[in-house]
This record gives C-alpha cells, sequence and structure tokens, in this order.
C-alpha cells in the first residue's frame, strides 16, 4: 500500500507523460529526426491535470482543515514556482533578448503574468505562450489550486453532483466555441478555440475534476475490494496502459481526420479527449498491486518521475534553442544532436531538481507556511 502522500507509481508515471510531451517537441523543428507521430502527444498534459486532481486529494484527504489554507496554498506555490523563476529566466537570456529588441510596457506586463502564473488567464497567445511557452499549464494549474479547497468537500458529500456538472459545463463550453464558430487558429489578439478548450483552466478544470472524482472512486473500490491478486492486478494494469494508448490512437484520428464533428470539438478531442481513460488508469495504478506498478516502483523510474517537471519546464529551452543556434549543423547530424537535445534535457532537470527545486521548495514552505501548519510530504503531487 502506498505510503501517506506518495504513491510512487504514480510519480514513475509522470516520467512517461513527460517523455511523451519532449518527444512531442523534439518532432517539431526542421532538423527532428523523428518526423511524425500517429499519436498526438498534447493529451499528456491532460494526464498532469488528472494526475494533479487525483494526488491532491489523496494527500489532502481529511487533512485541509489541519494542514490549513495556507499551509496548501505555500506548498502548491512551492512545488510549482523556483523551477518555473528559474526556467523563464533562461528563457529570457537564451530564447527572447538575443532574438527581438521588443521592449517596454507590454513586455514588462507580459513577464509580471508570467511571473505571477496567471498568463493562461487571458486569450493572448503572446501572453500564454510567453517566455517559457510550456509555463502556460502551470498557470492553468494554478487556477485548480484556487479551486481545489472548495472542490473536495463537496465532491466528497456529492461527487455525482459534481460529475454531472462537470460533464454540463464542458458540454457548454464546447457548444460556445462552435455557435460562436472561434477560429481554430492560434492568432492573437482574440479569443481562439484553442486559447478557450486547450488553453484555459475555465475549461481545463474538467479534467482536473475528473483526477478528483478518481479518488473517490479509488477510495470507495479500496473498501469494497481490499485486495487484487497479483496476476490479476497485472493483467488490469496492461488493459490500463493498452486502453490510453488506444483512447490517444483514437482522439488522435477523430481530431485529425473527424470532419463530421466541428473543428472545434476536433480541437478538444484531440488534445483533452482521453481524459476519462487516464483517470481511470489512476485508479488501477494508484492500488500498486501489479507487476507494472511494482516495476514503476524501483528507484531510478520514481526518481525520473521527481525530475519530471524540471523536465517539463526544461525541455523546450533546449530544443528552441537549438534549432535557433545550430539548425545547420543539425541538419546535417540530426541524430546527434536530437539525442544531445534528450541528454541536455535530463541531465538538466536532474541538476535544476537537485539544485533549484528541492532547495528552493524548502525554503518557500520554511519562510511562509504558518507555525501551527503541519508539513505536507514534500513528493506529493
Amino acid at each position: 500500500m502506498a505510503e501517506a502522500g506518495h504513491i510512487r507509481s504514480l510519480t514513475s508515471l509522470r516520467f512517461f507523460a513527460a517523455s511523451a510531451i519532449v518527444l512531442g517537441h523534439g518532432a517539431s523543428p526542421s532538423f527532428s529526426p523523428v518526423r511524425s507521430l500517429i499519436v498526438d502527444v498534447r493529451p499528456a498534459v491532460s494526464f498532469f491535470f488528472v494526475l494533479s486532481g487525483f494526488i491532491l486529494s489523496y494527500t489532502y484527504d481529511g487533512r485541509m482543515k489541519e494542514l490549513g489554507y495556507r499551509n496548501f496554498f505555500v506548498a502548491r506555490c512551492a512545488r510549482l514556482w523556483p523551477i518555473h523563476a528559474v526556467t523563464a529566466s533562461l528563457a529570457i537570456v537564451f530564447l527572447v533578448w538575443p532574438t527581438t529588441s521588443q521592449g517596454g510596457t507590454a513586455a514588462l506586463a507580459r513577464l509580471m503574468g508570467n511571473l505571477l502564473l496567471i498568463q493562461s488567464f487571458t486569450p493572448w497567445r503572446d501572453w500564454y505562450f510567453s517566455f517559457n511557452a510550456v509555463s502556460w499549464s502551470i498557470s492553468t494549474e494554478m487556477a485548480f489550486y484556487a479551486a481545489f479547497p472548495l472542490l473536495i468537500g463537496v465532491i466528497q458529500r456529492r461527487w455525482a453532483v459534481v460529475a454531472a456538472g462537470a460533464a454540463a459545463w464542458l458540454a457548454a463550453v464546447l457548444a460556445f466555441a462552435v455557435m460562436w464558430d472561434l477560429p481554430t487558429q492560434e492568432v492573437a489578439p482574440g479569443l481562439s478555440a484553442w486559447s478557450l478548450l486547450y488553453i484555459s483552466p475555465v475549461t481545463r478544470i474538467i479534467e482536473f475534476i475528473a483526477g478528483m472524482l478518481a479518488f473517490v472512486a479509488f477510495k470507495s473500490l479500496r473498501v469494497a475490494v481490499p485486495r487484487v491478486a497479483y496476476g490479476s492486478a497485472t493483467m488490469l494494469e496492461i488493459c490500463a496502459v493498452l486502453a490510453c494508448l488506444g483512447a490517444m490512437l483514437v482522439c488522435t484520428g477523430i481530431g485529425r481526420y473527424g470532419t463530421a464533428l466541428p473543428p472545434q470539438t476536433r480541437i478538444w478531442v484531440l488534445t483533452c479527449g482521453p481524459f476519462i481513460v487516464f483517470a481511470g488508469a489512476l485508479v488501477v495504478f494508484a492500488r500498486q498491486e501489479g507487476g507494472l506498478s511494482h516495476l514503476l516502483q524501483t528507484t531510478p523510474l520514481v526518481y525520473l518521475g521527481e525530475i519530471s517537471f524540471a523536465l517539463y519546464m526544461l525541455h523546450q529551452i533546449v530544443v528552441r534553442y537549438i534549432a535557433g543556434n545550430f539548425w545547420q549543423q543539425a541538419s546535417v547530424h540530426p541524430w546527434a544532436f536530437y539525442a544531445t537535445y534528450w541528454i541536455l534535457s535530463l541531465v538538466g532537470a536532474a541538476l535544476l531538481f537537485e539544485l533549484v527545486e528541492k532547495p528552493g521548495r524548502s525554503l518557500i514552505r520554511r519562510k511562509f507556511s504558518a507555525p501551527r501548519g503541519t508539513a505536507v510530504p514534500v513528493s506529493a503531487a
């Protein structure tokens, strides 16, 4: 059984989700030897949102009042902000300054919005993709964190009502995007289907809620079925992995070629569609009873899971720097530069985890947590 606040198998799964995103972004530069993928890997972000709802519910189950709201928000900021601040600085030094001379009030406003992690609250591409572009997703996470203390109590008492409400809200947002014929291109300024359905916490909170509901199911099943035999659990885990891959493949096909659906709906299916399947897979793997989850609990994979956030935040800076400064050499030796991309991303992630994330998290908690709060496990969420 998982130790309080830390389900090791789910920690390891974070690495595979982050690696899918690294793979996807590594396929976009002109020099990349990996030209096309049969599945769209952007649903890996959806996996992170679902996982966040599950892990936070697991960690704070029945403990929110004990730990205190202030300590909750301090812990969340400590989890995200040190790596965000450092990678935003790296993006400015290596990507922004060498390629632009623009400055002034608008650039300063974007910088402040980025550092405060509110960039995804806007529909403007030059805001939500500012500096280190992938940080839009942790801006969206901040909205989830703000809603979590309210959601957790309601979901525990009225989970069916919340599930129905979330489904109705998703249908309403999709209907709005279709009826207003929102543009499907990521253009600025103005609201687009991409900014509403892929970026905005207004829509993405559905996946976070799905993770919280998955935890409710996990708790109920743990009581109803205390133990599953090793062989049966292993088969369930294999089926869960195949279901996730199959859902991504199906949603990729619908998103790219399902012309019977409105283009706005296809965007959502392409990028977020598999989230229900991801939620079910978390319920299976959180039990940690099968062969795959036992493998995921090994120390090397857990460590890779622990550095996955740093990997996610760093990798696009690496690939954009290579593409912007060494594209000619990389075009001649694509595999060498592709391997360099992965090595620099992984090694850099480990350094950021050890030198920035861990000490930064401890420092923020020590300085800003309420004196009587109970510390949340470092490995949580």
